[in-house]
Order: C-alpha cells, then structure tokens, then sequence
C-alpha cells in the first residue's frame, strides 16, 4: 500500500513531463502550389506524412514523396518519376532542433511563435530552409505546428530544374515555377 502511494504521484509526474511526441498523419497535411504559364496555379499535397519529435528536442517529418496527389493520375506519375524519382529517394526528410520550453505543457488554446532553421532532405541534396511557425497547444495535449508563411523552396537548390523543364516540356507549358511554396499543418500527440 506504502509502495503504491509513492508510485502513483511519480507515475503522473513523469507522464506530466514525458515529451516524446509521434506525427498524427490523419490530423496533419502539407501542401505546395505550382504555378504553371504564370497564371495557373494549381494546390498539391502528401498524402503519406510520419515524423517525431524527441524529449531532447530532435525533430524529424518524413514525406512519402510516391504519395503525392494533384488529381491527375499522369501528372502524380510524372511527379513520382521523373521529379521526386521515388525508386532511388522514396522520401524527403526535413530535420530540426526544437527549444526545451516548446516541449512543456501550456494550457489548451496557448499559442507561441517561433523562426527556425531546418534542413531539407530531397532527392540526394541537403538545404537549409528558414520557416516562421505558429505552435498552438490543443485540449487534447496534442500540439499544431503551422506555417505563419509559405516556405519557399527553389528546385534549382536541389539540382532539380532538368526535372522541371521535361515535365514543363511534357506538358506543353512555356513556363513552370521553379521556386514552390510549401505549406503545413502538422499536430504532434504525446506518446
């Protein structure tokens, strides 16, 4: 009886703090627009999303770049081939540090703001991309991590424009944006 009432308050302490959190797919999304002859710009998104964030602050999401979707079977063909080429680099990886009070529980409906540095991992090459966040603390204990802005990511950065021209060729287009806005919505539950 002793042991069990010692136990039981270190037992919700370390729930309390624990700060593994695992990627929720269904609740997430992330998104990017091409725009194609300068006025046509048409939504994308992954639908195969996974990621996590460590009690040390490690962050990493994993994209399945096969699970693309623009609502043309050719051109998600195309994009799985010919851009993302999914035989050799089936998923895009983005990592980050994330700072010890972002990891502590607030009360629901809190929301913080933060700036980071993150690299991107993408068919063999490595950049750097910067991003403006918003971290909003849900009543479930899961945690949103949004984009304020696109970030922006140039093709050309990770040797990607031959890519861009084919499939701007193959489509009969004259022009096809080289640098895509990506967009995120991504919650984080407590494991």
């Amino acid at each position: 009886m002793r042991l069990k009432r010692l136990i039981l308050p270190l037992l919700i302490l370390c729930s309390a703090t624990h700060a593994d959190w695992q990627l929720n797919n269904a609740r997430s999304e992330l998104s990017f627009v091409a725009t194609k002859d300068a006025r046509v710009a048409d939504n994308h998104y992954f639908s195969r999303l996974s990621g996590s964030v460590t009690d040390t602050g490690e962050a990493e999401l994993l994209i399945d770049t096969a699970s693309v979707e623009t609502n043309i079977a050719m051109r998600d063909r195309r994009l799985r081939d010919i851009l993302f080429r999914i035989t050799d680099f089936p998923q895009a990886k983005v990592t980050l540090s994330v700072r010890s009070g972002f990891l502590k529980p607030q009360p629901a409906g809190t929301v913080r703001y933060t700036d980071v540095n993150a690299k991107l991992f993408l068919v063999g090459a490595t950049q750097l991309q910067k991003a403006r966040l918003a971290i909003y603390y849900l009543a479930d204990g899961a945690v949103e991590v949004s984009t304020i802005e696109p970030v922006l990511v140039d093709s050309e950065d990770f040797g990607l424009l031959p890519a861009v021209d084919q499939l701007r060729e193959m489509a009969g287009l004259k022009s096809l944006t080289i640098k895509v806005p990506v967009s995120f919505r991504l919650v984080f539950e407590p494991v």
